[in-house]
């Protein structure tokens, strides 16, 4: 269970995407989210197509259809108690 808010929102320059300097880094939670009919009205597509924002999502794949195909996927993968696997792929 996700201790966090589905939504938090941090302001200022926090980097460079090859577009201009980020705004906003958003760092959401879907942990709870059963189905994608939950946040369509929350304003996320605005916030993921928005390329000057920098968003980290947590359990994406309960969106999928709302992502852009561009983006950056970062996986955890569980191999033990004190070991991980992270894989990271995609474009940007």
């Amino acid at each position: 269970r996700s201790p966090f808010p589905l939504r938090q929102s941090f302001a200022g320059r926090v980097g460079h995407l090859g577009c201009g300097e980020a705004k906003f880094f958003y760092h959401i939670d879907l942990y709870r989210i059963k189905n994608i009919n939950e946040v369509k009205d929350l304003g996320l597509e605005e916030i993921i197509n928005d390329l000057k924002n920098i968003v980290v999502i947590e359990w994406a794949e309960k969106i999928d259809k709302l992502l852009p195909k561009k983006r950056i996927n970062v996986y955890f993968e569980y191999l033990g108690e004190n070991k991980r696997r992270i894989t990271v792929h995609g474009q940007y």
